[in-house]
């Protein structure tokens, strides 16, 4: 009921009504495994990796964390299945997410439908072939932000120059 609402643009009542326990979660950038932020937040008692989704989208450079909107390309996420739902909570925070004021919001957190399974084959034997996922989109404009052409963050991460971007802690 709450992935519904927020997929159909109701995201204050679904922030309002906080996650369940069969939720899950996509990750695209700063949070995914071997990234800094994610062992900052400490991530790995509330979440399991359930494996690798291609998502419709496109990815912006911020410096040293990532910005996501839906697009026209694709984008290498981690799926992870939600074992405490506090952590929403948690990384509302850290995404600068708040259901009450989504225009100031840094990070709307918002749902995204998926195949179940990543192999074809075994997606079309499910009886429930899809899930919807958390995905925290990119609120803000984007002017003079670079788009990543790289099909994952830490792609883009091992091929980029150093730069002086934007840091959580500014």
């Amino acid at each position: 009921m709450i992935r519904c609402l927020a997929r159909f643009a109701y995201e204050h009542l679904a922030g309002s009504a906080g996650p369940s326990s069969d939720d899950f979660l996509l990750v695209y950038g700063s949070l995914m495994r071997g990234q800094p932020y994610r062992r900052q937040l400490n991530l790995e008692d509330s979440l399991k990796f359930v494996g690798i989704r291609m998502v419709p989208g496109t990815l912006y450079d911020l410096g040293d964390y990532p910005a996501f909107v839906h697009g026209q390309g694709v984008v290498g996420a981690e799926l992870y299945r939600i074992l405490d739902v506090s952590v929403l909570s948690k990384l509302d925070k850290f995404e600068d997410y708040d259901s009450s004021a989504l225009e100031q919001s840094l990070y709307r957190r918002t749902t995204i439908r998926l195949p179940r399974h990543k192999n074809v084959l075994i997606q079309k034997l499910l009886k429930d072939p899809t899930i919807d996922a958390w995905i925290y989109i990119y609120n803000q404009p984007l002017d003079g932000k670079t788009e990543v052409s790289a099909r994952s963050w830490p792609e883009h991460l091992a091929t980029r120059r150093p730069t002086d971007g934007r840091t959580r802690e500014q």
